[in-house]
């Protein structure tokens, strides 16, 4: 941590931001204790999921190294708090949207201002990024807040309450501008909850970046590019859908399935039909995109029976499936499972990390949860389908040749 945080501090910032979630809590606080001990002046500023006051907002602003939380989109909030930072160096004003420290309390300065029109936000700049230390093929680009579902496991959606998208015109213009500006790039990964919460919207997109392609292909006389993203089973995603997508240059899509058992499916708040999923992923990869599915073990109340759905569901789509993400189920604070832990039999008395959680009739376990996952891998790479081990590398390295 000590080489990290040097190279952040030989920019002599005023500010340094993190984006924390979950997984990244506690190296976040690693790191920023490093700066603190270092360049105790410079302000640090702690944002993203894992720092809503349902979540772990009010525990993180008392941190030493932590000066100031945002609460929530922080567009605005981050843009004025380094204004009035110029006026008063060093000392953290209150600005809405921010839970800051004064004197020995902890000063909660309002909810802070949401974009409501994503198509005013400023195309994203990378020029101030040294491209030598990032991937050179891709970038990646959020067009869409919030979430259509309410999955209960998850917290994202306190963040980001409304859904809101931007105009297919909007993202075709961004990504025409990067592509002109970085020629190297071939493919954009989409960083939102989901790409298909508007499939109308998803197919006039579609529609916009294939006439991209042909304008890049007759230019550049040179290779395509593609792109990918997150999506929720729907039967809305039906062949003529997905064959438009690849057209405009999707290579691959990853689904948020997490179980092949309708039990636990239901339990989760889905809202999609097992049925449903196995046709999608079909078309899809009928279309010529990659499939990638996103699976979880451990869920509240899944039994052998459930996880032994979930096995089945991977052996028959052995050919189908190119990926699959594993993850444990965690309890994280502010979700619809902290929130109803009686319901759902969740016993958290005798473990403070979350991630241990045990069932209240001991059944459901981590160390059956850690047997599960290990179930699941072996059965994925026995019928021939890659496993994500690392949890941020969410796209398949492509060619420059374009589309597989």
């Amino acid at each position: 941590m000590t080489a990290q945080a040097e190279a952040i501090l030989s920019y002599q910032p005023d500010m340094v931001g993190f984006s924390v979630l979950q997984a990244t809590e506690e190296c976040s606080l690693a790191l920023a204790q490093h700066i603190k001990r270092s360049s105790p002046k410079t302000i640090v500023v702690f944002g993203g999921p894992q720092c809503l006051r349902e979540t772990m907002g009010l525990e993180l602003i008392k941190h030493a190294a932590v000066d100031a939380v945002a609460v929530g989109e922080a567009d605005q909030t981050i843009v004025e708090l380094a204004r009035r930072l110029e006026d008063i160096p060093g000392r953290v004003p209150c600005v809405k949207g921010l839970l800051i420290k004064d004197g020995g309390r902890i000063l909660d300065c309002g909810d802070p201002r949401q974009v409501e029109n994503l198509d005013d936000l400023p195309f994203l700049d990378f020029d101030v990024f040294d491209s030598r230390k990032y991937d050179p093929a891709r970038f990646f680009l959020n067009t869409s807040r919030g979430c259509v579902r309410r999955c209960s496991f998850c917290t994202h959606i306190l963040q980001q309450r409304i859904y809101r998208t931007m105009s297919p015109e909007r993202v075709a213009a961004e990504i025409r501008h990067h592509l002109v500006r970085r020629p190297e790039k071939y493919f954009i990964e989409f960083s939102d909850s989901l790409i298909n919460g508007d499939v109308r919207r998803l197919s006039a997109l579609s529609a916009l970046l294939a006439q991209v392609r042909m304008d890049r292909a007759v230019a550049r006389r040179t290779w395509d590019f593609g792109w990918g993203g997150m999506a929720i089973i729907h039967p809305t995603m039906t062949p003529s859908l997905l064959k438009a997508m690849h057209r405009g240059g999707c290579q691959v899509l990853s689904y948020g399935m997490e179980s092949a058992s309708q039990r636990i499916v239901d339990g989760m708040h889905k809202k999609f039909r097992i049925s449903d999923a196995e046709r999608v992923i079909r078309d899809t990869k009928s279309a010529g995109i990659k499939v990638k599915v996103f699976l979880m073990v451990g869920f509240p109340g899944e039994t052998d029976e459930d996880f032994y759905l979930t096995l089945r569901f991977l052996e028959r789509h052995g050919g189908v499936i190119d990926k699959v993400a594993i993850s444990y189920c965690h309890i994280l604070k502010g979700s619809f499972l902290d929130a109803r832990q009686d319901a759902f039999g969740i016993d958290l008395r005798f473990s403070p990390d979350r991630r241990l959680w045990l069932s209240k009739d001991g059944t459901n376990t981590h160390a059956l949860r850690r047997q599960r996952y290990a179930a699941l891998e072996k059965c994925a790479l026995r019928n021939g389908i890659d496993v994500e081990r690392q949890p941020h590398n969410a796209i398949f390295q492509f060619s420059k040749e374009g589309s597989t």
